[in-house]
């Protein structure tokens, strides 16, 4: 099998509809990638420990949430570590994940 994360979202969402690779493999991928290049970046400032896939229309769909959104239980910072808020997450990000949407890590704000 390819990378997963070499294909577009197209791509991977035809190889899940047709079940020639899972959810579960684009996140695992995902996760990886994260690992070995994140520390050149310095782009992640949380990592959820877990994956939650949902079904939907964005099933399986890994994105990062800027660290300017408040997700639940989830530290928002705003690029500072002077502030630091856990509120309620929003409407947009409650659709998304309605949706499917899987959230792979929250990113820094510079």
């Amino acid at each position: 099998m390819t990378d997963p994360l070499d294909q577009t979202l197209t791509e991977q969402a035809r190889a899940i509809t047709e079940e020639r690779i899972t959810v579960q493999d684009i996140l695992t991928a995902t996760r990886a990638r994260i690992g070995a290049r994140d520390t050149a970046f310095r782009s992640v400032v949380y990592l959820p420990e877990t994956d939650n896939p949902a079904s939907g229309p964005l099933q399986g769909l890994p994105i990062g949430i800027k660290d300017l959104l408040d997700v639940d239980g989830q530290p928002t910072r705003c690029g500072s570590h002077a502030h630091s808020t856990t509120g309620p997450e929003g409407t947009a990000l409650q659709r998304l994940r309605a949706a499917g949407l899987t959230q792979m890590a929250k990113l820094a704000t510079y």
